[in-house]
């Protein structure tokens, strides 16, 4: 067997270029989303890997004809997509969904148009919608449904839609006190999924709904104070059940990227229900406010008031 180069290939130098940006070599251990995006562009087979890894690293190097490659192999995936899609049993395949997730990266690189992110944000919740929740079996597939829901959340907050999410058949997370911190992760995306519909549903008021405190109106008030209180605990919680025992310590930023990455995600869920609150007149802090995690039910009142 001849060899033909010593050298890596440029694929491998492609890949590694992009995947050093999410595995620093100041870390000790590879981080959850660098170890997920390996096995993806690993098992890419439509050219979406190819597509983000080219024009990463033609933008980062400043390589026009490695950016022009990138774009090439992006419409190349485009069209292995189309082919996907038309058979609703190749749209089901974790091809198809790892395909779409690194189109999803690839135009956060780009920045081709303002919403180009939104459509296969929005493309990537048709395809987990059309799978269903009993699809996401093996740890892989447990992984790209974890990176898939911030996306889907994202996607129906921007367009004020209801997250299918939001759906009991569709929640994940585990209603106990002592559990992991992916556990409380799940938990807290079971309750960012709300907040979308519930802006869908505020927008839906009258000026008359709000002076006379109709039903509606009431109902919709005492589900911004339930998922605020909520979310307000989820912080405290994540760094509690974190393996790291430094990431107790409020004043410190969490050293577990997946208890950051969710801390940073709560709280951004809080400020986008601060419209809310002003609407409502009410605190931005919801009295109650209780430091032990506790996501077991919710009030009996709270769901009285929501049957409309």
């Amino acid at each position: 067997m001849r060899i033909r180069s010593l050298l890596p290939d440029e694929n491998s130098i492609l890949s590694s270029h992009i995947l050093s940006r999410f595995n620093p070599s100041s870390q000790a251990e590879p981080s959850s989303s660098g170890t997920l995006l390996t096995k993806i562009i690993k098992m890419d087979t439509s050219y979406s890997a190819q597509a983000l890894t080219a024009i990463y690293f033609g933008k980062m190097r400043n390589q026009y004809e490695m950016y022009q490659k990138g774009q090439r192999f992006y419409g190349a995936a485009l069209t292995q997509l189309q082919k996907w899609l038309l058979d609703p049993q190749e749209a089901r395949k974790n091809d198809v969904l790892t395909s779409v997730l690194c189109l999803c990266l690839y135009e956060h690189v780009v920045l081709s148009e303002e919403t180009a992110w939104l459509k296969h944000y929005e493309g990537i919740a048709r395809l987990v919608e059309h799978r269903g929740p009993g699809s996401f079996q093996t740890k892989f597939e447990r992984d790209v449904f974890q990176l898939c829901r911030c996306m889907i959340i994202k996607a129906a907050g921007v367009t004020k839609s209801h997250c299918f999410l939001a759906q009991d058949r569709w929640k994940v997370g585990r209603r106990s006190s002592d559990c992991d911190h992916q556990q409380v992760i799940d938990s807290m995306y079971d309750t960012m999924a709300e907040v979308p519909g519930l802006f869908h549903e505020i927008d839906r008021l009258t000026y008359l709904d709000k002076t006379n405190e109709s039903p509606t109106y009431l109902a919709l008030r005492n589900q911004v104070e339930y998922l605020l209180n909520e979310l307000y605990n989820y912080p405290q919680a994540l760094r509690m059940a974190s393996d790291i025992e430094e990431d107790r310590n409020e004043i410190l930023p969490p050293q577990n990227q997946a208890v950051a990455a969710g801390v940073a995600m709560c709280h951004a869920s809080i400020l986008c229900l601060a419209l809310a609150t002003d609407y409502f007149d009410l605190p931005l802090r919801v009295p109650g406010f209780n430091k032990t995690f506790s996501v077991n039910t919710r009030d009996r009142a709270y769901k009285a008031n929501m049957v409309l």
